[in-house]
């Protein structure tokens, strides 16, 4: 028996893995804050210890798993991709897995090893896992990316239409899955997420799909940290300031989105120019810092340039002779 600190999105919850008898190296593991808090609202320790040994016992042979499919980079590669998630909240992940950072959000990877009724499995991508590999780091982002579209494509909706699929949610309809951008009508809001709206904040990695958005919102346009499962899209051209929105985002956090799923309280928006997601009004303030920077660059080659030609005029015309 063990029990460990597991770094979920937002917060840090106390595992207890229980061996299996005939050694089976996949075991579940059973996260002790909820029954903690059941203890303290008054449940017996009795009940508490019966009911994680009955999750135990009813998980026992349930994982299957080919530990190949995640130490062979050759099986994984196709299967690793990519989570979006604040970067702050999250730092204490970023000693132990190898990470991005966009504003003040950062992206991480995970190895997906399946699915079933229960929900999705996958292991999150380690340095040492990645020692293992022997890859780098922006190998294994432009591969997580590049899976996106095959694995869970992104999907960018009015909100109308998003509205609409929820209402017919039970239906299996892949005819009005929308991939890509194919949107004619003009809304105030979209949704921007993956077809199985599970960490489909991730789409803001689609590039191809980010400026294919900038194309149709030229005034620009802001995106709404919704949760890590969706952002929202609202073009610059809508009479809202960054400071109503995140006014907004914020009370939603507080109110609707549950700690383990929330993603930000900031807006961003997308820089067509130079390809990124930055946070929203300080397009400007990064322009300016770029702009002194290059001046202090351009300043200090002239004064170089001006030393090396005084070095010159101190020897022209001098003649010098051969050292014997």
């Amino acid at each position: 028996m063990e029990i460990h600190t597991v770094n979920k999105n937002n917060q840090q919850l106390d595992g207890l893995t229980i061996g299996s008898p005939d050694g089976d190296p996949v075991v579940p593991t059973i996260y002790l804050n909820s029954f903690y808090e059941s203890y303290q609202d008054g449940e017996y320790f009795s009940d508490i210890l019966e009911s994680i040994a009955n999750i135990r016992t009813e998980n026992e042979h349930k994982i299957s798993l080919d530990v190949n499919s995640i130490t062979d980079y050759e099986i994984a590669k196709d299967r690793i991709l990519p989570i979006v998630v604040g970067a702050e909240k999250n730092a204490a992940m970023f000693a132990d897995r190898p990470h991005r950072t966009m504003a003040d959000l950062a992206v991480f990877y995970r190895v997906e090893l399946g699915n079933d009724t229960r929900g999705t499995m996958s292991t999150p991508v380690t340095y040492r896992l990645l020692r293992q590999w022997n890859v780098s780091k922006d190998e294994i982002h432009k591969v997580a990316v590049e899976n996106m579209e095959r694995m869970n494509p992104s999907t960018f909706k009015t909100m109308t239409q998003t509205m609409e699929d929820m209402m017919k949610e039970g239906v299996k309809d892949n005819a009005s899955r929308t991939s890509g951008l194919d949107v004619a009508e003009e809304e105030p809001m979209y949704v921007l997420t993956n077809v199985g709206k599970y960490n489909g904040a991730a789409a803001i990695l689609d590039e191809k799909l980010m400026e294919q958005i900038s194309e149709k919102f030229q005034e620009g346009f802001y995106i709404i940290p919704s949760s890590i499962h969706e952002t929202l899209i609202v073009p610059k051209s809508q009479p809202l300031t960054v400071t109503y929105l995140e006014n907004m985002v914020s009370e939603i956090n507080a109110t609707e989105v549950s700690p383990e799923e929330m993603l930000s309280n900031h807006i961003y928006e997308y820089d067509a120019e130079n390809h990124e997601i930055i946070r929203a009004g300080k397009k400007r303030e990064r322009e300016t810092t770029r702009e002194s920077i290059k001046s202090k660059l351009n300043a200090k080659k002239k004064e170089v340039h001006t030393e090396l030609s005084g070095s010159k005029d101190l020897t022209a015309g001098r003649k010098t002779e051969p050292v014997m």
